[in-house]
C-alpha cells in the first residue's frame, strides 16, 4: 500500500526547527601559542582582531578551540635539471654524441622553507584543524599574510 512521504517529511522538518534556529554554540578560542617574532604582543592582538572579524569570540575559560600558531623551517628537494656527462661533435653525417645524466638522488637540492603553521585543537586535546602556509620571505608583511590565510582557511563549524 502506498503510503505518502510528503507528512512525514514536514512533520520531521518542524520537529527540527527548534535545534536548527538555535544553531551550536559561537566559535570561542584561547591562544595557546604566538609566535616569537620580537614583537610578540602586537601580533597576538593583531591575531585577536582577525579571528574577531572571522566570526570567533575569544574566551580563556572554556574556549571551543585552542589555538597555536608556529612558523617552522621545512626541508624542500628542489630539482636541479641538465645535470649529468656528454660529448659531441660534428662528423661525417651530422652532429654525434652521447649524454650520461646522473641518478635522481644528484640531481636535487635540499631547501629550507620557513613555513606558518596552525594547529587547532578541542578541549579534549583531539585536533579539530591544522594547517600550513609558506611565508613568502623575512618580511612582517608576508608573515601577516600567511597567517591572514591560515585564519580564514579555519572552519567556524
Amino acid at each position: 500500500m502506498f503510503r505518502p512521504i510528503l507528512p512525514i517529511a514536514l512533520s520531521a522538518l518542524l520537529l527540527a526547527l527548534p535545534a536548527l534556529a538555535a544553531g551550536g554554540p559561537e566559535p570561542s578560542y584561547r591562544l595557546d601559542c604566538v609566535p616569537d617574532v620580537g614583537r610578540s604582543e602586537s601580533l597576538a592582538d593583531w591575531l585577536r582582531l582577525r579571528l574577531l572579524l572571522r566570526g570567533f569570540d575569544e574566551e580563556t575559560d572554556h574556549p571551543t578551540l585552542r589555538l597555536c600558531f608556529r612558523i617552522d623551517a621545512q626541508q624542500r628537494l628542489i630539482p636541479s635539471p641538465g645535470m649529468g656527462v656528454g660529448y659531441g661533435g660534428w662528423g661525417g653525417r651530422g652532429w654525434g654524441g652521447g649524454y650520461w645524466g646522473y641518478g635522481a638522488w644528484w640531481a636535487y637540492d635540499v631547501e629550507m622553507v620557513p613555513v606558518a603553521s596552525l594547529v587547532a585543537q578541542r578541549p579534549d586535546g583531539s585536533v579539530y584543524w591544522q594547517g600550513s602556509q609558506d611565508i613568502a620571505d623575512g618580511s612582517a608583511a608576508a608573515l601577516q599574510d600567511a597567517l591572514r590565510r591560515l585564519v580564514e582557511r579555519l572552519p567556524l563549524d
